[in-house]
């Protein structure tokens, strides 16, 4: 399996992973590890429509880092 910035066309690509993958791994132990609430009862898909558009500019937006 290749890594994802093998497929990020943008500046700083290892920087873009990382910072979604930190804000994932964030996600996974507020909701799971430490059952904050009312993250943990929160519907999964509320939290996808919430985090989705964050995690999809760190991977995506050009304009997310300087040149």
């Amino acid at each position: 399996m290749l890594p994802i910035t093998t497929h990020l066309n943008l500046p700083h690509a290892q920087l873009r992973a990382e910072l979604a993958g930190t804000h994932l791994i964030d996600l996974a132990l507020g909701r799971y590890g430490i059952a904050l609430e009312p993250l943990a009862s929160t519907n999964i898909d509320t939290i996808a429509a919430t985090v989705g558009p964050t995690l999809q500019r760190y991977l995506t937006d050009p304009n997310l880092l300087p040149p």
